[in-house]
């Protein structure tokens, strides 16, 4: 046990001072004091301190043989220019000191918040890209974009040593936006995110607790990866579609600074292989992808007949309902995966896109009667899958059309697009040869095998039943006339918006129909004759603004490419196709917006609501 003798009141102030306003070396000595004087324990007191426990022997050691006490730990002048009366006792508790938001502290220390926020925003895409592999709780991702913005906190104040200087700041100031905890954590993935990490050499670390030094060093390891994707300081280095390999994925970068980014990121990305047994590689547009191994799969069989219909009954529960319309979709999804690989016929990758989605949209009805744990992973596989056939399927659509808009030329016209359709056609091929490596991979063969196992097994995965009294509605019976009208009040609802909507707006309408209409097509089997003509209704829709989207993203997709022209002075290469081409398309936005309230009045007709409540009035 340490001897008592506390600090006298004029000693306390002068180093309470000293904790608050002084360099870094006497605050920690200022602050083991204070904590000593606080009858703290040595372990809390080198918490506070961001130090060890040898340190807070050592000064209060050196504190108890000196003959001037407190005085005598630091330089005389110091303890001079400190040195002060006791505040006189106040009459009321003081008021809570100001903390400081992260705002402030930044705009206090001088960060570059180009950069801050351009590392911020790569350690969120790069925390999303690897959700399945990190372990991150999904709301740290707020603390990854925070430990992006702080990482250079310290290198206005000491340029050569910014990431002790970072660490120090943070561990003294306390924030407003920050529980202490995850300031500590914060203040090491500062302290870490340069040279070489070496976690059981730093005091602050080896204070937090076990989870907490876990997921300390997971976001340390995001955001040197992110500050390495912005080494170059240009904020243009942009993270492309990753494309998966053995027991891992390459992530495509671009940017005129990328391949200096995607070098230093790669260097960064030490500390991820060094917790986490997946490996992640960096690709600029400079390097080959020839170099990538991957595992040739046994992807499960689809030669079974597919059924007609799912085999939904009214009284089944809503978890077998939803294990049958998976099942339906998932052998749908692989007997159109050869066609897909071979690549002749367009129509194969469309209908194996349908099938990962309608998966999709089921797991969005169903997917609160099953075990999270369980059912989760699945999920991310269906989005997995539905991003790497959806980037082909798009550009097949815009070449479609495209080459429509081609055949109705003047003969002498119809080359004037080939610099463009070009451009399209290579962005094409790279988006195959992505999703060939990822449906080659073997995250593609787990992810189907286990929702094989999943659907082929019945009461696998169902989540326990609520702690509610009295009987819980569980049948499709009971629960589908509830899905259905959500669904119709969701697209009900945009009917405000719709005389100033924007492009967005009406998108995200199409979506809602599209949510509708495969919600109907799911449990279309058990509802009344009605829903045929109810879905026409919905298709209609569907296409009306599938049809503007599509002329926006052509529109938008000319625009890059005319700017790219006029960046890279283009010689001898005529613009004049691609603008009339892009004339043609914001004519037909023009068009469709202009038409989309007939439209809209047609599928608003009261006579449509009442044959949706005759469907539903079956069950």
């Amino acid at each position: 046990m340490d001897p008592e003798p506390r600090l006298t009141a004029v000693e306390r102030a002068t180093v309470e001072r000293i904790a608050t306003q002084a360099e870094p070396r006497y605050a920690r000595r200022a602050i083991i004091l204070l904590a000593h004087d606080e009858g703290v324990s040595r372990g809390e007191t080198a918490r506070r301190a961001g130090v060890t426990t040898r340190t807070v022997r050592h000064w209060l050691a050196a504190a108890r043989s000196s003959n001037q006490g407190a005085a005598g730990i630091f330089a005389p002048a110091i303890w001079e220019a400190y040195a002060g009366p006791a505040p006189a006792p106040a009459p009321e508790p003081p008021a809570a000191p100001h903390l400081l938001t992260i705002a402030e502290l930044c705009q206090q220390y001088q960060v570059d918040m180009d950069h801050a926020r351009r590392v911020a925003e790569l350690a969120g895409q790069l925390f999303d890209l690897t959700d399945d592999v990190h372990d991150l709780a999904p709301e740290q991702r707020n603390l990854v974009y925070t430990a992006g913005l702080l990482h250079n906190v310290g290198l206005a104040t000491d340029p050569i040593a910014h990431h002790k200087a970072g660490r120090d700041i943070l561990l003294r100031h306390p924030l407003a936006d920050l529980t202490d905890e995850e300031r500590e954590m914060v203040a090491c993935v500062a302290r870490f995110h340069r040279k070489k990490v070496k976690p059981d050499q730093e005091p602050a670390f080896m204070v937090l607790s076990e989870q907490a030094q876990e997921d300390t060093l997971a976001i340390t390891a995001l955001v040197r990866m992110a500050d390495g994707l912005d080494y170059s300081q240009s904020q243009t280095t942009q993270l492309d579609e990753p494309i998966g390999f053995d027991e891992g994925f390459t992530i495509p970068v671009q940017g005129p600074h990328s391949q200096e980014d995607a070098g230093r990121a790669q260097k960064k990305a030490d500390l991820w292989h060094q917790i986490f047994d997946f490996q992640l590689r960096f690709l600029s547009p400079d390097e080959p992808l020839n170099h990538l191994t991957v595992s040739e799969l046994a992807i499960l069989s689809a030669s079974a007949p597919a059924p007609a219909t799912p085999g939904v009954r009214p009284d089944d529960p809503m978890s077998e309902a939803g294990r049958k319309i998976l099942r339906f979709h998932l052998q749908r999804m692989l007997q159109h995966e050869p066609g897909t690989r071979q690549g002749d016929d367009i129509e194969e990758l469309h209908d194996m896109r349908v099938a990962t989605r309608r998966m999709r949209a089921a797991a969005r009805i169903f997917g609160d009667y099953y075990d999270p744990t369980v059912f989760a992973p699945l999920v991310k596989g269906m989005r997995r899958t539905g991003r790497a056939l959806g980037r082909v399927r798009d550009l097949d659509v815009l070449l479609d059309k495209t080459q429509t808009y081609i055949s109705a030329l003047a003969p002498e016209r119809r080359h004037s697009l080939d610099p463009l359709t070009s451009s399209w056609q290579v962005q094409r091929e790279l988006a195959r040869q992505h999703m060939q490596r990822y449906l080659d991979s073997h995250r593609y063969d787990r992810f189907v095998r286990a929702l094989g196992e999943f659907v082929a097994t019945d009461g696998f995965g169902i989540a326990s039943p609520t702690d509610v009294p009295g009987p819980a509605p569980t049948q499709v019976c009971q629960l589908v006339p509830v899905v259905v009208y959500q669904r119709l009040a969701a697209i009900r609802a945009y009917e405000p918006l719709l005389p100033q909507a924007d492009i967005p707006t009406l998108h995200a309408l199409r979506i809602a129909f599209k949510r509708l209409r495969y919600t109907l097509e799911f449990f279309q089997e058990v509802l009344g004759p009605e829903t045929t003509e109810i879905i026409r209704a919905i298709k209609l829709m569907q296409d009306h603004l599938g049809d503007l989207n599509d002329a926006n993203v052509a529109c938008g997709l000319t625009v890059e490419y005319l700017a790219q022209w006029h960046q890279d002075h283009l010689t001898g290469v005529s613009i004049e196709g691609p603008a009339g081409y892009l004339a043609d398309k914001q004519s037909e936005m023009l068009r469709l917006i202009d038409t989309f309230p007939a439209a809209w009045a047609d599928f608003n007709d009261p006579a449509l609501r009442r044959q949706l409540t005759l469907a539903v009035s079956v069950l």
